[in-house]
């Protein structure tokens, strides 16, 4: 009968060395995680310091394009006062911009061309026309074009490197 009873007593299950197996792999799973979560946090980052830095640089750029545009408004105002028509304002104003930037003549208007640079690769292109106020309250100009343009280089994106075979379009194990 003693026999019976120690036979029944034996330990049946996992082991020790199961558990603490699967201890590590979920400590490496864990560990995996906390380093990819580390790097996405970082490259977030990254890119948010980017988008700021652009937003200052374009923001700067607009805020000189503005102080140019609010120069623009006042020879305008002052060359309303002096003219008796729109020729004579258009005249006026053609002489008054010149110092700004670039003019051009359409259809009889004054454009005022300028452009104030971003960064070295974007400039912030303005076009402002001399408008002669029809009514008291009107504007002396009306904005054409307040838009940001590249002026680097364009290059093309090489794509990634997955495959490094000599043949392009070839499968693998393929001719």
């Amino acid at each position: 009968m003693t026999e019976h009873r120690n036979k029944g007593t034996g330990r049946t299950g996992l082991g020790v060395g199961v558990s603490s197996i699967l201890v590590i792999f979920v400590l490496l799973c864990l560990v995996t995680f906390a380093t990819l979560s580390l790097v996405s946090a970082r490259a977030d980052r990254n890119l948010s310091q980017k988008a700021v830095d652009h937003t200052l640089e374009y923001y700067t750029a607009s805020n000189q394009a503005e102080q140019i545009l609010a120069q623009a408004d006042n020879l305008l105002a002052d060359c309303a006062a002096q003219a008796s028509s729109n020729a004579e304002y258009q005249t006026l104003a053609a002489s008054a911009l010149a110092a700004l930037g670039e003019l051009e003549d359409t259809d009889g208007s004054v454009t005022l061309c300028y452009s104030v640079p971003i960064n070295e690769n974007q400039t912030l292109r303005c076009a402002v026309v001399a408008v002669w106020p029809q009514q008291s309250g009107d504007g002396f100009y009306r904005i054409d074009r307040w838009q940001v343009e590249s002026t680097g280089e364009w290059e093309p994106d090489e794509g990634l490197p997955v495959y490094g075979g000599d043949a392009v379009g070839a499968l693998p194990g393929q001719p």
